[in-house]
C-alpha cells in the first residue's frame, strides 16, 4: 500500500464517514460539524473559512518529500464556503506545522 501521503481518497459521502478510509467520524469537541476518523485519524466535515486556514497553514512552503514524516502526516477533507461559493479542500498535511504534504 502506498504510503497515507500518496493515496488518493475518494469523495466525502456522508458526514460521519471518513472519506480517506470509510472509518466511523468521532465529533470533534468544540466543533459540531467537524470530524476525526476513528481508523485513520483524518479530520473532515464542514468548518468556516478561517477555520480552515487556521488548520492548514497554506501560507509556508509545502513540504519537501525529506521533510516527511509519514507518522506525522494525516488527511484533511473539508468542506467550507468561500466568497465564490461552497468549495472544498483535501489533501494531507503535516499534524505538527500543519504545512501542505500533498494536496487533493
Amino acid at each position: 500500500m502506498a504510503p497515507a501521503h500518496q493515496r488518493e481518497a475518494p469523495m466525502q459521502t456522508t458526514a460521519a464517514k471518513c472519506p480517506g478510509c470509510s472509518g466511523d467520524g468521532i465529533p470533534v469537541d468544540g466543533e459540531p460539524t467537524l470530524y476525526r476518523c476513528d481508523g485513520c485519524g483524518g479530520l473532515f466535515g464542514t468548518v468556516s473559512e478561517p477555520r480552515l486556514r487556521e488548520m492548514v497553514n497554506f501560507s509556508a512552503p509545502w513540504m519537501r518529500q525529506d521533510e516527511i514524516n509519514e507518522e506525522a502526516t494525516e488527511y484533511v477533507d473539508l468542506r467550507y464556503a468561500s466568497e465564490a461559493g461552497p468549495d472544498r479542500w483535501h489533501g494531507w498535511v503535516d499534524s505538527t506545522t500543519r504545512r501542505i504534504v500533498q494536496e487533493g
